[in-house]
């Protein structure tokens, strides 16, 4: 838990210092002609003005920008800051300037900023001092000028105390100007002098952290409770840390919540973080779901996005507040706008199930190629990828698909570099290589993506990689207690046989068929009605034969329907029908099965000539058929890398 951020930026510097909205943005349009104070014309009596002062004409035009007493308008507030700037007011004139840089009432004009803000730093305004410091190192209608920025900076600190905590930050981070600790302290101590609290926190984190100064945490906390006795959140907050660590403390988790709970009710996001991840993993305090969920609300309404996502993802899953998936999104798509990937990638996710709220994939797609492109995000390369590789959301592209899946893979992730295996295995959408398809299916497997599969199937095919037997009964064991299908019905086939190595074993390899048949895999289920048939392994049954094979057919296995064919004709297990048994041959035919081409052909000629017997003769039944089992099982699997 991470009890000690430094809260260093720009924006949190700025919280509480400028006294009118001056967040560096800028002004809208002069076309927004101003109106009275009842509405009734857009002209401002001169006489008024005459009789009027800059500084009351200012206090107006505040009045409008912050809504405080009127109806909030900007466009009025930069009329009347326009007046009192013309009048040489330099809080106006830098008020002015800041509305040209937001665009916020006036129309945005960088160089209407500058040269308001300019006009008020002649007249010694520090407020245009920093604001235009931050113009000059952020490159916002100038050029990127660093030491420009660093002296205005520095003047400010110099004319308004107000300023030195920036001032002060600069020198111990070394930040624009060179590292000076001892300069850092002159600046915090000139602004807690001028009666700037949040450089209480400042000099705490220096004699905590030992910035300078010898690390000394009985002067951290000295004046961490100097800024907290102020009622401020971030010195309570670390005052919350320190009970918490133990640091120039006796160690008290009460006294650290306690003082957690006031910084959060103060709006200190750290410490609402801090009690929610408390709550949540039951640390220090009894696990409660309701509180984690308060506190990460609390953080996610101030925008913090690891809270945004967080609150959303208790909404998802119902913990601590009803599930609400509308809730989730929300939140997630909130955490997603400030950049926090993990939301992104749940939000997708869940476009793309289509389980909690519609199905979208063109959605999930656009998330997941923004993520992708933006954050460079494996994961979402791969989803991407293979969205493009199906054609969910969009056309199939396998030059698209193909890109993000081997981005992905370069990347490490392990899914990614299964598909290329596949690929370079397959020569799909990219010419076949064994040698590449067994290194990626190992990269998978070395990733955590289960490849024993296929690795087994190199191994005993001489993909990429010398045959050997060994090795591939190794992966296809592993695969198998995997619980992969595929595997437990071959490991199932060398045990029935006793092969490659393995020892016969009648139970075990029964046992196997019976897993994956659960699992309704074709191979395992037809094999089961086969060796029920020739009463292998288990006593003959051909009802339970024909049972086995009527699952096989529905799992879509093909040559189940020769099977079933055979039964009909034999009348093995039910009742013999020619007809039923013509339409099954028909159809495993249809599939490519040359052997039910074969008997097909037979059997109608059989019924043509029974036909054709003489009335009351009955002719003898159709020749026995035996059912079978699947081909590439004629021979060993040892023998697989001969066959191929």
């Amino acid at each position: 838990m991470a009890t000690m951020l430094f809260k260093n930026n720009k924006a949190y510097l700025l919280a509480g210092i400028i006294l009118f909205s001056f967040s560096l943005a800028t002004v809208s349009s002069a076309e927004n002609a101003p109106v009275s104070d009842n509405g009734a014309d857009n002209t401002i009596s001169t006489e008024k003005d005459k009789k009027t002062s800059s500084n009351d004409i200012y206090l107006k035009g505040q009045a409008y920008l912050d809504g405080n007493g009127v109806k909030s308008d900007s466009a009025k507030a930069a009329h009347y800051f326009l007046k009192a700037a013309n009048m040489g007011n330099s809080d106006a004139q830098a008020a002015i300037a800041s509305l040209y840089y937001e665009g916020n009432g006036v129309r945005q004009d960088y160089e209407e900023a500058i040269k308001w803000y300019r006009k008020a730093i002649k007249k010694g305004n520090a407020k245009a001092m920093f604001a235009l410091g931050c113009m000059y190192e952020d490159g916002n209608g100038t050029e990127i000028d660093l030491k420009k920025a660093a002296k205005l900076y520095l003047k400010a600190a110099k004319t308004d105390h107000k300023y030195s905590v920036h001032a002060g930050i600069m020198y111990e981070e070394g930040r624009l100007v060179k590292q000076d600790y001892k300069q850092a302290l002159k600046h915090y101590m000139d602004a807690i002098n001028a009666g700037d609290t949040d450089a209480y926190s400042q000099l705490g984190r220096m004699y905590y952290q030992g910035n300078g100064v010898p690390v000394d945490y009985n002067e951290a906390f000295k004046w961490y409770k100097l800024g907290a006795e102020k009622g401020l959140g971030t010195p309570l907050f670390m005052l919350g840390g320190m009970y918490y660590e133990g640091k120039g403390v006796s160690q008290d988790y009460e006294k650290a919540a306690q003082l957690w709970k006031e910084a959060a009710a103060l709006g200190d996001i750290q410490a609402q973080q801090n009690l929610a991840m408390m709550y949540l993993e039951g640390k220090t305090v009894k696990a409660d779901y309701e509180q984690a969920a308060k506190y990460f609300k609390m953080a996610a309404e101030r925008g913090d996005s690891f809270s945004q996502y967080s609150i959303g993802h208790l909404y998802h899953y119902g913990r601590g507040v009803p599930r609400d998936y509308a809730e989730t999104v929300k939140w997630y798509t909130k955490a997603a706008e400030q950049g926090s990937d993990i939301a992104q990638s749940e939000l997708a996710m869940m476009y793309y199930r289509g389980t909690e709220i519609p199905q979208d994939y063109s959605e999930a797609l656009r998330l997941f190629l923004k993520l992708a492109e933006d954050s460079d995000n494996a994961i979402a390369q791969y989803n991407a990828g293979r969205m493009y590789y199906l054609g969910e959301g969009t056309e199939k592209n396998d030059n698209l698909a193909l890109y993000w899946i081997y981005k992905s893979a370069m990347h490490g992730n392990g899914s990614a570099n299964y598909m290329m295996g596949v690929f370079y295995r397959d020569g799909e959408i990219i010419e076949r290589n064994l040698d590449e398809a067994f290194k990626s299916f190992k990269k998978a497997q070395d990733a955590g993506c289960h490849s024993e599969y296929e690795l087994g199937e190199c191994y005993i095919r001489g993909y990429g990689v010398q045959a050997d037997i060994k090795e591939a009964v190794k992966w296809f064991s592993l695969a198998a207690e995997n619980g992969n299908n595929g595997a437990r019905f071959i490991i199932a086939e060398m045990l029935r046989h006793g092969d490659n190595g393995i020892a016969q074993d009648l139970d075990k390899a029964k046992e196997l068929y019976l897993k994956s048949a659960r699992d309704n895999y074709s191979l395992s289920i037809l094999t089961l009605g086969t060796l029920y048939y020739y009463g292998e392994i288990v006593k003959q049954d051909y009802e339970q034969a024909l049972l086995w094979y009527i699952k096989a057919d529905e799992a879509g296995e093909p040559s189940a329907k020769y099977n079933l064919g055979v039964l009909y004709s034999n009348g093995d297990g039910i009742k013999r029908n020619y007809d039923e048994a013509e339409q099954l041959f028909a159809q495993a035919a249809e599939t490519g099965d040359t052997d039910a081409e074969k008997v097909l052909k037979e059997l109608k000629e059989y019924r043509a000539k029974a036909r054709k017997a003489a009335k009351g003769k009955k002719a003898a039944p159709f020749k026995k058929l035996l059912p079978k089992y699947i081909k590439w099982n004629y021979y060993p699997v040892s023998q697989w890398a001969e066959k191929e």
